[in-house]
């Protein structure tokens, strides 16, 4: 899955009525709460391991040209 393709969004499964559609943070909150990605598939069996990673791509391209500054420095 493309990085672009996302826009926010992991898609899930196409067959349920409306489509499910999981938020890339909620994604990259459970990461960051220490969540495995088997725990996360669990939970989420329409996403793929790939899903996972263009997550994190995501994120990595929407801060690339972010600064963040050390407090009291």
């Amino acid at each position: 899955m493309s990085v672009p393709y996302l826009l926010n969004f992991l898609p899930a499964s196409p067959f349920k009525r409306p489509p499910l559609r999981v938020p890339v943070s909620v994604i990259l909150e459970q990461i960051a709460e220490g969540e495995s990605w088997g725990d996360i598939l669990t939970a989420y069996p329409e996403l793929q391991r790939e899903d996972i990673q263009a997550a994190i791509y995501y994120a990595k391209a929407s801060l690339d040209h972010s600064e963040v500054r050390v407090a009291g420095a």
